[in-house]
């Protein structure tokens, strides 16, 4: 069993790269992103389930945020408090 941490800057091909060859081999995906910056980068909900799909196995995401999944603290900007 490992545990890989990263922050990677999803906006560079070099990082998407990366962070696609760890989610073909993870199990769990914690996410830390406010509520909606997953699907502007590109790794939504359903390009999430074709990684699970692709290697037929299930993959748990697991999405947590300071800011709330409801507007108005999920919309405002990191560092606001």
């Amino acid at each position: 069993m490992s545990k890989n941490t990263l922050d990677p800057d999803l906006r560079v091909s070099a990082s998407s790269v990366y962070f696609d060859s760890l989610l073909s081999t993870t199990d769990i995906f914690l996410d830390g992103y406010r509520p909606s910056a997953l699907i502007c980068l590109s790794y939504g909900p359903s390009r999430l389930t074709e990684f699970a799909r692709s290697r037929k196995k299930s993959l748990v995401g697991l999405p947590e945020s300071c800011f709330g999944a409801l507007p108005p603290s999920s919309t405002e900007p990191a560092g606001s408090e």
